[in-house]
């Protein structure tokens, strides 16, 4: 069983254990499927660790690792890594000043392989964009625009029930 020294976060790592060793249960007669799901843990764990390359890995990962756990299929991991993309954009756009201000990674101030150019580079590109305000939006908004459309398309190719729960989804987010 799952443990931690924060006594605080114990319920969060209970749950995390029942729900990961529920689901090694249901997939047990599956092997390719559990190591593929480990491998996703591992990697998101790297990941938040700064073991990897790509720091936004910790961000779209723990939401492609729930649509391999709903669903291996094709349809599905389109709808849930365009699905993740959209989230980590959208997150990193309502945390663009705080994490400038901690100088974390984050899409709008630099690409996955600028974050090894160090803090010099992020920090200017992040307070042009904040000093220069909406006119350096411009580029934030269409990126956030194109996965907002893309989530769109593959939750339309996935069925129209997916589509009509992930417009719904969207409708929230924006209402």
């Amino acid at each position: 069983m799952l443990q931690t020294d924060a006594a605080a976060l114990q319920p969060l790592v209970r749950l995390f254990d029942t729900v990961l060793a529920t689901a090694g249960t249901r997939l047990s007669e599956q092997p390719r499927r559990v190591e593929r799901l480990a491998e996703l843990l591992e990697t998101m764990f790297r990941s938040e660790l700064g073991l990897v390359p790509d720091p936004f890995l910790a961000k779209t990962l723990p939401v492609v690792f729930i649509g391999e756990l709903v669903d291996p299929s094709v349809e599905t991991a389109r709808l849930f890594r365009a699905l993740a993309e959209f989230l980590w954009l959208w997150d990193d756009w309502l945390d663009l000043s705080d994490d400038l201000r901690h100088l974390r990674p984050n899409a709008f101030l630099g690409r996955r392989h600028e974050w090894r150019l160090g803090a010099v580079t992020l920090g200017g590109r992040g307070a042009v964009r904040l000093v220069a305000g909406p006119r350096a939006h411009g580029a934030v908004a269409l990126r956030l625009d194109d996965t907002f459309r893309s989530t769109l398309v593959a939750a339309r190719l996935a069925d129209g029930g997916t589509y009509r729960r992930t417009l719904a989804f969207k409708r929230a987010l924006l209402s």
